[in-house]
């Protein structure tokens, strides 16, 4: 997984693609999985200061992209290094 702010191009063609495609919902991009089209998205809508965190799946019909959600950030970063950390202990064990 990759923060798209590192990648000027594509965090603008997320933003722009994400509003076209699914124009009834307000997500603000800010993750892209490796080597899929799912990206992780703060809800634009809430203004609580603590907002979902979903997984969507980008080029997906509309009402087909949900991919799950985090309640927050923080767990969501909780959920990230846990991924990574079993990502890394895979590719340890094959080498």
């Amino acid at each position: 997984m990759v923060f798209i702010c590192e990648f000027k191009e594509s965090s603008s063609f997320l933003m722009i693609e994400v509003k076209r495609q699914y124009p009834s919902r307000i997500l603000v991009p800010f993750a892209k999985v490796n080597c899929s089209d799912n990206i992780v998205c703060f809800n634009g809508d809430d203004t609580s200061g603590d907002p979902r965190v979903y997984y969507i799946h980008t080029f997906a019909s509309p009402g087909w992209e949900d991919r799950g959600y985090a309640d927050n950030f923080t767990e969501w970063l909780k959920m990230a290094r846990l991924e990574s950390a079993r990502y890394k202990a895979e590719q340890a064990d094959d080498e």
